[in-house]
Protein backbone atom coordinates (compact mmCIF):
# COMPACT_ATOMS: atom_id res chain seq x y z
CA UNK A 1 0.00 0.00 0.00
CA UNK A 2 2.82 2.41 0.86
CA UNK A 3 4.65 1.51 -2.36
CA UNK A 4 1.48 2.15 -4.40
CA UNK A 5 1.06 5.50 -2.66
CA UNK A 6 4.65 6.53 -3.36
CA UNK A 7 4.96 5.17 -6.91
CA UNK A 8 1.43 5.97 -8.08
CA UNK A 9 1.27 9.47 -6.66
CA UNK A 10 3.30 11.21 -9.34
CA UNK A 11 4.23 13.89 -6.81
CA UNK A 12 7.28 16.05 -7.15
CA UNK A 13 10.14 15.41 -4.71
CA UNK A 14 9.11 18.04 -2.13
CA UNK A 15 5.51 16.89 -2.15
CA UNK A 16 6.66 13.28 -1.86
CA UNK A 17 8.83 14.16 1.16
CA UNK A 18 5.89 15.92 2.80
CA UNK A 19 3.65 12.92 2.09
CA UNK A 20 6.22 10.51 3.58
CA UNK A 21 6.68 12.76 6.60
CA UNK A 22 2.90 12.70 7.16
CA UNK A 23 2.92 8.89 6.92
CA UNK A 24 5.74 8.59 9.45
CA UNK A 25 3.93 10.85 11.93
CA UNK A 26 0.58 9.03 11.52
CA UNK A 27 0.61 6.16 14.09
CA UNK A 28 -1.52 3.84 11.92
CA UNK A 29 0.64 4.30 8.83
CA UNK A 30 3.83 4.13 10.88
CA UNK A 31 2.81 0.78 12.42
CA UNK A 32 1.91 -0.53 8.97
CA UNK A 33 5.32 0.52 7.65
CA UNK A 34 7.18 -1.06 10.59
CA UNK A 35 5.18 -4.29 10.21
CA UNK A 36 5.97 -4.40 6.50
CA UNK A 37 9.69 -3.88 7.12
CA UNK A 38 9.86 -6.47 9.92
CA UNK A 39 7.93 -9.06 7.91
CA UNK A 40 10.23 -8.48 4.94
CA UNK A 41 13.33 -8.87 7.14
CA UNK A 42 11.98 -12.08 8.71
CA UNK A 43 10.99 -13.45 5.30
CA UNK A 44 14.48 -12.97 3.86
CA UNK A 45 16.16 -14.36 6.98
CA UNK A 46 14.04 -17.51 6.70
CA UNK A 47 14.66 -17.84 2.96
CA UNK A 48 18.35 -17.03 2.85
CA UNK A 49 20.40 -18.56 5.67
CA UNK A 50 24.04 -17.46 5.41
CA UNK A 51 27.44 -19.02 5.87
CA UNK A 52 28.56 -17.88 9.32
CA UNK A 53 31.55 -20.09 10.10
CA UNK A 54 34.05 -22.44 8.47
CA UNK A 55 35.96 -25.39 9.87
CA UNK A 56 39.46 -26.54 9.01
CA UNK A 57 40.31 -30.19 9.76
CA UNK A 58 44.02 -30.76 10.45
CA UNK A 59 46.19 -33.84 10.83
CA UNK A 60 48.56 -31.69 12.87
CA UNK A 61 46.66 -28.74 14.44
CA UNK A 62 49.88 -26.95 15.51
CA UNK A 63 51.35 -27.15 12.00
CA UNK A 64 48.06 -25.90 10.49
CA UNK A 65 47.89 -23.00 12.96
CA UNK A 66 51.47 -22.00 12.09
CA UNK A 67 50.60 -22.10 8.38
CA UNK A 68 47.52 -19.89 8.67
CA UNK A 69 49.15 -17.52 11.21
CA UNK A 70 52.21 -16.91 9.06
CA UNK A 71 50.42 -16.93 5.71
CA UNK A 72 47.30 -14.87 6.49
CA UNK A 73 47.91 -13.46 9.97
CA UNK A 74 44.93 -15.36 11.44
CA UNK A 75 44.68 -15.62 15.22
CA UNK A 76 43.85 -18.83 17.12
CA UNK A 77 42.30 -19.18 20.58
CA UNK A 78 41.78 -22.53 22.29
CA UNK A 79 38.07 -23.16 22.81
CA UNK A 80 37.02 -23.96 26.37
CA UNK A 81 34.67 -26.75 25.32
CA UNK A 82 34.39 -30.52 25.47
CA UNK A 83 36.75 -31.14 22.51
CA UNK A 84 40.13 -30.00 21.22
CA UNK A 85 39.14 -27.01 19.09
CA UNK A 86 40.57 -23.58 18.26
CA UNK A 87 38.52 -20.54 17.27
CA UNK A 88 40.00 -18.72 14.25
CA UNK A 89 39.81 -14.94 13.95
CA UNK A 90 40.33 -13.95 10.32
CA UNK A 91 39.81 -10.19 10.63
CA UNK A 92 38.53 -7.32 12.70
CA UNK A 93 34.88 -7.03 13.76
CA UNK A 94 32.87 -5.05 11.25
CA UNK A 95 35.05 -6.01 8.29
CA UNK A 96 33.81 -8.31 5.54
CA UNK A 97 34.33 -12.03 6.05
CA UNK A 98 33.69 -14.75 8.61
CA UNK A 99 35.65 -16.45 11.35
CA UNK A 100 36.12 -20.16 11.76
CA UNK A 101 37.48 -23.04 13.76
CA UNK A 102 40.23 -25.65 13.56
CA UNK A 103 40.19 -29.19 14.95
CA UNK A 104 42.02 -32.48 14.70
CA UNK A 105 40.87 -34.25 11.53
CA UNK A 106 38.22 -36.90 12.12
CA UNK A 107 38.21 -40.03 9.92
CA UNK A 108 36.55 -39.32 6.59
CA UNK A 109 36.71 -35.51 6.86
CA UNK A 110 38.64 -33.68 4.17
CA UNK A 111 38.69 -30.05 3.13
CA UNK A 112 37.18 -27.01 4.82
CA UNK A 113 33.53 -27.09 5.80
CA UNK A 114 31.25 -24.07 5.50
CA UNK A 115 28.69 -23.79 8.30
CA UNK A 116 25.29 -22.24 7.51
CA UNK A 117 23.15 -20.64 10.24
CA UNK A 118 19.55 -21.91 10.08
CA UNK A 119 16.55 -21.26 12.34
CA UNK A 120 15.89 -25.01 12.78
CA UNK A 121 18.27 -27.94 12.16
CA UNK A 122 15.30 -30.32 12.04
CA UNK A 123 13.50 -28.26 9.40
CA UNK A 124 16.59 -27.80 7.23
CA UNK A 125 17.62 -31.47 7.46
CA UNK A 126 14.22 -32.24 5.96
CA UNK A 127 14.66 -29.57 3.25
CA UNK A 128 18.14 -30.87 2.40
CA UNK A 129 16.84 -34.42 1.92
CA UNK A 130 13.75 -33.28 0.01
CA UNK A 131 15.98 -31.40 -2.44
CA UNK A 132 18.35 -34.32 -3.07
CA UNK A 133 21.02 -33.72 -0.42
CA UNK A 134 22.16 -36.09 2.30
CA UNK A 135 22.50 -35.87 6.06
CA UNK A 136 25.91 -37.31 6.93
CA UNK A 137 25.71 -36.83 10.70
CA UNK A 138 22.30 -36.00 12.17
CA UNK A 139 21.42 -33.31 14.67
CA UNK A 140 23.79 -33.20 17.62
CA UNK A 141 24.11 -30.69 20.44
CA UNK A 142 27.17 -28.52 20.99
CA UNK A 143 26.93 -27.58 24.64
CA UNK A 144 26.28 -23.88 25.14
CA UNK A 145 26.36 -23.18 21.37
CA UNK A 146 23.49 -24.89 19.55
CA UNK A 147 22.60 -27.86 17.35
CA UNK A 148 24.72 -29.02 14.43
CA UNK A 149 24.37 -31.45 11.49
CA UNK A 150 26.80 -32.44 8.72
CA UNK A 151 25.40 -32.63 5.21
CA UNK A 152 26.24 -33.18 1.55
CA UNK A 153 24.69 -31.34 -1.41
CA UNK A 154 23.65 -32.88 -4.74
CA UNK A 155 27.19 -32.37 -6.12
CA UNK A 156 28.94 -34.19 -3.28
CA UNK A 157 30.09 -31.03 -1.47
CA UNK A 158 30.11 -31.30 2.31
CA UNK A 159 28.72 -28.50 4.46
CA UNK A 160 27.16 -28.13 7.89
CA UNK A 161 24.16 -26.39 9.38
CA UNK A 162 23.86 -24.90 12.84
CA UNK A 163 20.92 -23.71 14.92
CA UNK A 164 22.20 -21.33 17.57
CA UNK A 165 20.86 -22.12 21.05
CA UNK A 166 22.91 -21.32 24.16
CA UNK A 167 20.74 -23.79 26.13
CA UNK A 168 21.88 -26.76 24.03
CA UNK A 169 23.24 -29.66 26.11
Amino acid sequence: MLLALVVGSGLRTTMLCNELRAILYDPVWFLELITLLLNTALKYHAIMPRIVHFEVPADDPNRAQDFYKHTFGWKFDKWDGPMEYWMIKTGEEGSAGINGGLSKRMPGHSGMTNVIDVPSVDEYCQKIQTNGGQILEGKMPIQGVGYFASCKDTEGNKFAIIEMDKNAK
